[in-house]
């Protein structure tokens, strides 16, 4: 369906039968008493690493600074450069293949280019971006390497009226978007742009959405092939796999508790891309996270089921987190202290008819650790962390985290670069590893930040049991830290 040129023209046709109605549901906004807008419903949940960027990304800019001053039919436009550059040293990375020591710099620039509001309802998107990475001891791979590629081209129908109004006055809208995508739901744990990572995450398909996040309740739902991000070559999407995804927000509740439940379906047909591998796999759960009246609590807590089958196996797997902070409010440096709990279910018996591995989907996983070890799958970790700003352009997070595999039988998906990195006998044992980290960010300017990290990170029993098994040796510990560069250019302004 997303490859028929009828489908194109029929959204060219939904266009054109909507525009009279459209504008003569703005004349009607226009000619009705005005209602005064109030605080919208929507907040941040305040927990660690769970912000969702902006749409479009937080480092697009509108060319003027009074939209007054624009030409009529380009006062929607928005435009962006954005450039990061990041030196890392990895001393004795337990993700690579062997013990040496790594000093890759990695360099990013992304390009955006949109139009909103002005010829409304027909809006658009596009995205560049060009990923590379240079002084690495490494070969090259699709985490870091991805030059000169589109991650976004869509095009957009949005009635930013069309739905009403809420019960605060803030208009309801309504959108459907179709094309390459880059976004990010929810805590970010499931679909996120990856922005930590070199290279983004996208989608091509159709992503429709009825009210926004200033709304009391919000629907979104989407069909989307994910993109096979290639290093040198233009990505392409996977057409052998489709993923279904239902968002709903309900916010009427107050700032003391957020509800957003949701459906995901991944299902992957068998070819020879994926060797012969078959998967359908529901994933149904719920997000919830508030704050309390004065401001000083704050939580959040995630369930998800995974049901289905992969292969001849049948899907059984959950995913458990939770995070609970304090913020000083009356201290100058708004200290805040949190504890994190997660839980991802791997794999209890090879031989047993049953796949219990959770499948993380396009999540997030530098939340999960700071050197990008752990991700979503076959784990438990617990972690404390601290957060702070001085001088109001100074930000500092430093915390210590605990991990074991959730299942000593299963793997370790990020360990020796996936060779060897499962003991289905457990004997390995179950404790992978724990460390403290740390990272100031710094605004030197409006359009320049600074990034500084690291972390220090004590080997457990399974993960220097598989580094003796696989390399015949094995460290105690390894060591991470790293200095990011970012520039906004458009803000040079």
């Amino acid at each position: 369906m997303l490859r028929s040129p009828q489908f194109i023209i029929r959204i060219l046709i939904l266009f054109a039968s909507t525009k009279a109605f459209a504008q003569k549901t703005l004349q009607t906004e226009r000619d009705s008493n005005q209602i005064e807008i109030a605080a919208p419903y929507s907040f941040e949940a305040g927990t660690y690493g769970t912000q969702r960027d902006s749409d479009p990304p937080s480092y697009v800019r509108r060319p003027w600074k009074d939209s007054k001053t624009a030409p009529q039919t380009l006062r929607g436009l928005v435009i962006g450069l954005d450039f990061r550059s990041r030196a890392e040293y990895r001393h004795f990375d337990i993700r690579r293949p062997s013990l040496i020591d790594d000093t890759p710099v990695l360099l990013r620039t992304r390009a955006y280019l949109g139009l909103t509001q002005a010829w409304d309802p027909l809006r658009f998107g596009f995205e560049f971006e060009d990923a590379h990475r240079i002084n690495s001891a490494f070969e090259p791979d699709n985490r870091d390497i991805n030059r000169g590629e589109v991650i976004q081209s869509y095009v957009e129908l949005n009635f930013a009226k069309l739905g009403g109004r809420d019960p605060r006055g803030q208009f309801r809208p309504a959108m459907i978007r179709f094309g390459k995508q880059a976004f990010e739901l929810l805590d970010r744990r499931l679909v996120a742009n990856n922005a930590w990572r070199n290279t983004t995450n996208n989608f091509y398909g159709i992503r429709t959405s009825l009210g926004g996040e200033q709304n009391d309740w919000q629907v979104e739902a989407m069909w989307m092939h994910p993109i096979q991000r290639k290093s040198f070559e233009w990505d392409t999407p996977i057409y052998d796999q489709q993923i279904w995804m239902f968002v709903g927000h309900w916010r009427n509740t107050g700032r003391r508790l957020i509800v957003e439940p949701y459906y995901f379906r991944f299902d992957q047909r068998p070819s020879s891309v994926n060797a012969f591998r078959e998967r359908h796999i529901e994933s149904p759960g719920l997000r919830i996270f508030g704050k309390s009246p004065s401001g000083r609590w704050n939580y959040e807590a995630t369930a998800t089921y995974q049901f289905g089958s992969d292969r001849d196996l049948n899907q059984n797997a959950l995913m458990l987190t939770s995070e609970f902070g304090h913020t000083w409010l009356d201290s100058p440096q708004k200290f805040r202290l949190s504890w994190f709990n997660a839980y991802a279910s791997g794999d209890r018996n090879a031989a047993d008819g049953e796949m219990n591995r959770f499948e993380r989907f396009f999540g997030f996983a530098r939340p999960w650790s700071s050197d990008d070890y752990i991700i979503p799958e076959n784990v438990l970790s617990s972690r404390i962390r601290l957060e702070s700003i001085f001088w109001k352009t100074l930000k500092f997070d430093g915390g210590y985290s605990v991990y074991w595999l959730a299942s000593s039988t299963d793997r370790m998906n990020n360990l020796l670069d996936s060779q060897g990195n499962r003991d289905v006998s457990g004997g390995s044992g179950a404790f992978v590893g724990h460390g403290p980290d740390l990272r100031l960010r710094y605004n030197v300017h409006r359009s320049v930040n600074l990034n500084f990290g690291s972390s220090f990170f004590v080997n457990g029993d399974f993960v220097r049991n598989r580094q003796r098994a696989e390399l015949g040796r094995s460290e105690e510990s390894s060591f991470f830290t790293y200095l990011e560069v970012n520039f906004n250019l458009i803000d040079f302004w």
